[in-house]
């Protein structure tokens, strides 16, 4: 148990220190930074560029052969990941991207460290959410928009993944389990099709994941997915999880999960009984294994937390009334979303399209509520 728990506290550090250079996140996580925004990319990259000062880009343009003037230059992204070695950085000009994206093979040595680490994300000038990459028009893929599989230290960061398949993104499991995979601010949402229902899946014996300061909303199942036999650790951090059909996030099986800091809100509009804001399973980890610490949780259809067992470990958590337990207060109206946010619609005034916006209100009881990282 030493090991696993010293890779445990070795991950949340380097996760926690990763999160450091995120846009201003300040240090209370449910201060989410939403497109509109958001800096440069640039920071998202900060730390391991400094390790990787010698790494020659790879450059992606759906539209310009010369990649604006950089070389290489690739015409699709997954052409980009194909050539990406270790340590690499593949860098993406704005527009639409019409593929589904494998990462799969890489930094499988033994010895891979965050030196190798393969960053995928948009071009350091790129203004945010100006990578999209799905399907034209109200398609949907058939299957998953991203799958990583027999992976280590990749960071996929800064894309729009919309109409984004059955899954979404996925990390592949068991004899295809990844290691020390991060998925950081993206924006994952469904653009209004009822068919669409990826979001975030973790699934069997994928170790030190991060998912942080991801938007995922509007999609037809659950927004994050966690599915593992393994040790774990997961790390769920800082992310805005809204009006997805299914649960917010559903913690599966006997691993290791940091759940901290995130936005949960109005998730369960499906028929499926898994219509909360955060749900564990029968079989999820032991609560000693699982922390729950400074997260939202309102307005979400059959309850803000289900099954979820609340020890002395857990803290800082908001709902509407505070009486699911230990270490949850009340926030009456949180589950307000127009008291959450300043124009969730956007300018097409509905709601699950590409416009929203998730700007918080002035009096937002998400302001400064999220413990410090």
């Amino acid at each position: 148990m030493f090991p696993s728990r010293w890779r445990a506290f070795r991950a949340l550090s380097l996760a926690l220190a990763y999160l450091l250079f995120f846009d201003t996140m300040a240090l209370s996580a449910l201060q989410y930074v939403p497109a509109e925004g958001r800096r440069s990319t640039a920071n998202v990259e900060a730390g391991v560029e400094a390790a990787n000062a010698a790494t020659t880009d790879l450059y992606v343009s759906s539209v310009d052969v010369t990649c604006d003037g950089h070389t290489p230059c690739f015409s699709t992204i997954q052409a980009a990941i194909d050539a990406a070695d270790p340590g690499r950085h593949v860098r993406i000009l704005p527009g639409r991207y019409e593929e589904q994206l494998v990462i799969e093979d890489k930094n499988v040595h033994p010895d891979a460290s965050e030196a190798d680490r393969i960053l995928i994300g948009p071009a350091p000038d790129a203004p945010a959410g100006s990578v999209v990459v799905g399907p034209e028009g109200d398609a949907c893929w058939n299957g998953r928009s991203v799958i990583i599989q027999r992976s280590a230290f990749v960071t996929l960061h800064g894309l729009v993944l919309r109409n984004a398949g059955r899954r979404g993104v996925v990390l592949r499991g068991r004899a295809r389990a990844n290691r020390a995979i991060h998925v950081v601010q993206n924006t994952i949402f469904a653009d209004g099709n009822p068919r669409c229902s990826g979001g975030i899946s973790i699934t069997h014996f994928n170790e030190e994941t991060v998912i942080a300061n991801n938007v995922v909303y509007g999609t037809r199942r659950d927004g994050i997915h966690i599915l593992d036999d393994g040790e774990g650790p997961q790390y769920v951090v800082s992310n805005t999880v809204v009006n997805n059909g299914h649960t917010g996030i559903y913690i599966s099986r006997g691993h290791e999960a940091y759940v901290l800091n995130n936005l949960v809100l109005g998730n369960g509009d499906g028929k499926s009984n898994r219509r909360f804001g955060i749900q564990q399973s029968r079989r999820g980890p032991r609560p000693e294994f699982l922390h729950v610490r400074g997260n939202l949780v309102c307005g979400n259809t059959l309850g803000e937390f289900s099954k979820v067992a609340f020890d002395g470990g857990d803290y800082g958590n908001i709902t509407p009334t505070g009486t699911e337990g230990t270490g949850v207060s009340a926030s009456p109206g949180c589950d307000d979303a127009t008291r959450i946010f300043a124009d969730l619609a956007g300018p097409d005034g509905v709601v699950n399209t590409g416009d929203d916006r998730f700007l918080l209100t002035a009096g937002s009881p998400a302001l400064d509520a999220g413990l410090p990282l």
